[in-house]
């Protein structure tokens, strides 16, 4: 594993997110993919528990931790953009803005419904 990483905390869904991110991005792969060698309190052996992988060469650790915390887009989105605007010409925005909303619909398809109102403006 590498020295440093960015980590990503999922509820179930760090394989997929992970072949999202190696199937859109260059330079990307899946790496590892850890399972549960034994039941254990919430889950079930074979059931994946984290994901080594890169995006655009930046390691990567998807975590399946359960639903204590939400998926939020703005870590990976800022991190991946960034990584986006590194390795590919910038004067190519329309590129950019293209993969950008690809990988928020994705994103946005990883987070529970929300339950809570709009605020008003």
């Amino acid at each position: 594993m590498a020295k440093d990483l960015i980590c990503l905390w999922y509820d179930g869904t760090a394989q997929d997110a992970a072949k999202f991110y190696a199937e859109t991005f260059p330079d990307s792969a899946v790496k590892a993919v850890r399972q549960a060698p034994s039941d254990y309190p919430g889950g079930k052996q074979g059931q994946v528990l984290t994901v080594e992988f890169t995006v655009l060469g930046v390691p990567c650790l998807g975590l399946n931790g359960g639903p204590a915390f939400r998926h939020s887009e703005a870590a990976t989105a800022e991190d991946v953009q960034r990584a986006l605007h590194m390795h590919w010409n910038a004067d190519d925005v329309a590129a950019v803005d293209r993969q950008d909303a690809r990988l928020r619909h994705f994103e946005e398809s990883q987070l529970p419904p929300s339950t809570e109102s709009p605020p008003d403006r």
